[in-house]
């Protein structure tokens, strides 16, 4: 009990975030100080693929430092950053990137969940599977100037698609059907229904596509399939 003649110590911090401010209404140490919030990202892969490793590194944002350590938080094998979904059973894989912040005194996570699906698998003998690279920088110098989806382009593997892609706040900025990584293709322009100005250089920042597409399955039949995700532009 405080007679309120004598301040009491300050209590040891239980974590890194925690800071303590002194009430004098209540005669109490009391918690300030914000936790940091962790990023979760999300992945849906194919797992019959044998040529298929996936560099944990490229689902980062190119402004995640690169001085941090991977975690394995699942039963499959991880080799550095590389992770081999070959055979392993459909199931969430689990990985957490570790890293610090200059002057912060909290590590910071961002948990990458990997989904194995053969969903992704029922293409014809001979087809690339669907792969987006989720990050490119049209700058002008020549290199990863758009916004590549491997084989989309494969007409007689993916008959049809469309993208959409959206801003932070939800306003779409660019849409297209047949994307083709040429001449249709997102090089950092706005190209919407809702955009904020046709063929304006949109800003570096974190956007969020949706691919939908065909794909003809062992049987010829034609189905559908879904993807999306976070999408990164560097200038």
């Amino acid at each position: 009990m405080n007679n309120n003649t004598v301040k009491p110590t300050e209590p040891a911090k239980v974590n890194c975030w925690e800071t303590y401010t002194f009430s004098t209404t209540t005669c109490a140490w009391e918690v300030t100080g914000t936790k940091p919030e962790p990023t979760l990202i999300e992945k849906t892969v194919c797992n019959t693929d044998s040529a298929i490793t996936i560099d944990l590194n490229t689902l980062l944002s190119p402004e995640t430092p690169n001085n941090g350590t991977w975690i394995n938080n699942s039963s499959a094998v991880l080799n550095g950053n590389r992770f081999s979904p070959f055979n392993l059973p459909d199931a969430d894989y689990n990985f957490e990137y570790k890293y610090q912040i200059v002057n912060e005194q909290c590590p910071r996570s961002i948990f990458i969940k990997i989904t194995l699906s053969d969903d992704d698998c029922s293409i014809v003998l001979g087809c690339g599977v669907i792969d987006v690279h989720n990050a490119f920088s049209p700058n002008g110098d020549g290199t990863n100037e758009a916004f590549v989806i491997e084989n989309i382009d494969n007409i007689l593997c993916y008959p049809d698609n469309t993208v959409e892609i959206y801003n932070r706040w939800g306003v779409l900025v660019y849409e297209t059907n047949g994307y083709n990584n040429t001449s249709k293709a997102f090089t950092g322009l706005s190209k919407g229904r809702t955009t904020i100005g046709q063929s304006q250089e949109l800003p570096t920042g974190t956007y969020f596509y949706i691919l939908n597409y065909t794909f003809i399955d062992e049987n010829n039949q034609v189905k559908t399939n879904k993807k999306d995700g976070y999408l990164y532009l560097t200038r």
